[in-house]
């Protein structure tokens, strides 16, 4: 072998963009959420990733244990042995973060097999189906609520993409106030297995617009954000003011009705079009969370001037309680074209914020 598929030397130093920092206390979140795109052959290298992550001086870890839809109708989303980490895996992952001093966080997602579109026709969804779905979500919650209460998880992470059309009112799931009182239910039942912080995954919105009532029932939001800044720089040209200026727009709901405290989730590739965004919602976009080993233009530095703008932003916006890098990949290190910044230059700005941002808290 004369060399990897997905590794290229570096040649140039990492640039960070240093600025005065704002030192948070033990509570603010620094922490890296491993992809979700699992494989049995990762468990042999959990120790060595956790110890990556840890180096890196994060304080927290992010598991995201998946169950794969099984069939669409009636919906059926289940652990696949070989495609979602069992019970098991999660545990050897939980523990070993808890071993080296990170805080553990929870967010179990909902996948589709490559052929499936779950929500494709979903207006013409009936009653049973809506009631069926509502059910295995229920069952799904459950079932990590309880894992998160073992792994004394410091939280856990409900809602996400995947679960975006069941917010709203669509034909056959009820009334908005219907659909409301049933994700309270949901919230009330996770809550007589878990009693640590509960949050809602939810993606930066596209404009200033209302959250859902049964938000005021969770204590935090997870907020995804893999918005385009690429064309919104501030009039000095940065996207650090480009980024801070739709965080201050599009989050404002988010900071008033009611106050919860916000985790800003970032996800951008090592492409050229890093900071025109990727929508989680265009399934394009889903090569940006796995190795990329035969295409894609790879551009290292496009992630590194992202990067940057995170994490000013990170340290300027006190109402902001946490930065996490999603989309890492944990079992080696990567110089692709993916989101992951394990082994890339952005790694390095991660490392230098980190260790700064939460100076009290390192491992």
């Amino acid at each position: 072998m004369q060399r990897w598929a997905v590794w290229q030397r570096g040649s140039e130093p990492t640039t960070v963009v240093a600025a005065e920092v704002n030192p948070r206390s033990r509570e603010f979140i620094t922490a890296v959420e491993l992809s979700p795109n699992w494989h049995p052959g990762w468990q042999p290298y959990v120790a060595i990733g956790m110890a990556n992550i840890r180096d890196a001086g994060a304080n927290t870890v992010v598991l995201t244990p998946t169950w794969t839809y099984s069939q669409q109708n009636p919906p059926l989303p289940q652990p696949r042995a070989g495609f979602d980490p069992l019970w098991a895996d999660t545990l050897q992952s939980a523990v070993e973060a808890r071993r080296l001093g990170m805080e553990l966080i929870i967010f179990p997602i909902l996948q589709e097999k490559s052929n499936q579109d779950i929500w494709q026709g979903v207006s013409d969804r009936d009653a049973a189906w809506w009631t069926n779905w509502f059910e295995r979500y229920q069952t799904f919650a459950f079932h990590h609520a309880r894992m998160a209460a073992l792994t004394g998880a410091r939280a856990l992470v409900l809602g996400g993409p995947a679960v975006d059309p069941a917010l709203s009112a669509p034909s056959g799931a009820g009334t908005q106030e219907e659909l409301d009182l049933r994700w309270r239910q949901i919230i009330a039942l996770v809550r007589t297995q878990y009693q640590g912080a509960l949050y809602w995954a939810l993606e930066l919105p596209e404009e200033a617009d209302t959250i859902p009532e049964f938000l005021s029932q969770v204590d935090g939001i997870y907020l995804l954000v893999s918005t385009p800044i690429r064309g919104a720089e501030d009039a000095q040209g940065s996207l650090a003011g480009g980024l801070g200026r739709l965080l201050d727009e599009r989050a404002a709901p988010l900071r008033e009705s009611p106050a919860k405290p916000i985790f800003l989730a970032v996800q951008y590739p090592a492409r050229p079009e890093s900071a025109q965004g990727c929508p989680q919602g265009d399934r394009d976009c889903l090569l940006f969370d796995t190795p990329n080993t035969h295409s894609g233009v790879i551009d290292l530095k496009a992630q590194v001037d992202v990067y940057n703008a995170v994490f000013v932003i990170a340290n300027q916006r006190d109402w902001l309680n946490g930065v996490v890098s999603r989309g890492f990949y944990a079992p080696v290190a990567l110089r692709d074209s993916s989101s992951s910044i394990h082994g890339k230059p952005a790694w390095d700005v991660g490392w230098y914020w980190f260790s700064r941002l939460t100076p009290a808290a390192r491992p």
